[in-house]
Order: C-alpha cells, then structure tokens, then sequence
C-alpha cells in the first residue's frame, strides 16, 4: 500500500537529491536575467557600432567617360571631402577636400588619379583618408556612398 511519504518521495525525490535542481534554477535565472538586461541595456542605451553618421547627397556624371563630375546637392556642410574607391582592390585612388558644401562640384578625370576601365565608389567623407597604396576609406571618421561610376 502506498502511503503519503512514499508518494511524495517519488515525486519530488530525497532531500540530497533536490537540492541539485533548485541550484541549477537559480543559474539559469540568473543568466538568463543577466543576458536580458543586457541586450535592453544595448537598445535603450543605444550601444550601436559607429559614432559619426553622415548624411549627403551627390549627382555623379559621367559614366562610361574619361572625366567624372562630382556635385554635392544635399549635406554638404557635412562633408569633408569626397573619395574615389577602386572597386576592385579597395583602395582610394582618388580625393578631393574641395568638395565640402552644397552646391560645391569638381572633374575628376584619367588624366588625374582615376585609371581608365575602371568603376569607382564615389563616398562623401568626415575627417581625413590617406591616399596611396593601402588606403581605405574605412579610416575615415564617417562615410556615406553617394554614387558609382566607371571610367572610359
């Protein structure tokens, strides 16, 4: 005959036995809480990657000819220049800081920096980039694409 202790001792099992399930409780709550909070700590704090963020506008023309025409039309304040990246290894070819307000426009051509047959990223820019061998605009302090274009 089963009796209330027998009962509850398949149920619930011995005293040394459910101790390890209760600890076991505990952990995972307190990971689990620890974990929350932090990923609402990342919203509400806005723990976001980037600190600058840059907003500009640009007509690129020229495309398929030995000379490009940058023209800020929007941000331009912004702005501390323009980039060329070769879309092909990366690296910035050509750049120009005179182009840092609205309304502002410059020539680009294969005569320059740009080589012939190739199509550039055109990126707005904060802060400086290096030119040369290497050069990225990831080192810039903020960026933004404002068009694409190849040359003849």
């Amino acid at each position: 005959m089963l009796d209330g202790k027998s009962i509850r001792q398949k149920l619930i099992g011995a005293e040394e036995e459910r101790a390890v399930s209760p600890v076991i409780g505990v952990i995972l709550m307190v990971a689990i809480t620890v974990i929350l909070a932090a990923v609402i700590a990342a919203f509400v704090l806005d723990m976001s990657i980037g600190g600058n963020t840059l907003s500009a506008s640009a007509d690129v023309e020229g495309d398929e000819s030995s000379t490009i025409t940058v023209e800020l039309t929007g941000g331009g304040d912004q702005v501390d220049g323009v980039a060329f990246v070769n879309t092909g290894t990366g690296e910035i070819d050509a750049k120009s800081s005179s182009l840092s307000n609205t309304g502002a426009s410059e020539d680009f051509s294969t005569s320059g920096n740009l080589q012939s047959g190739v199509t550039y990223t055109v990126y707005a820019y904060q802060g400086s980039v290096p030119t040369g061998s290497g050069s990225t605009i990831d080192r810039a302090d903020a960026r933004v694409e404002i068009g694409e274009a190849t040359t003849a």
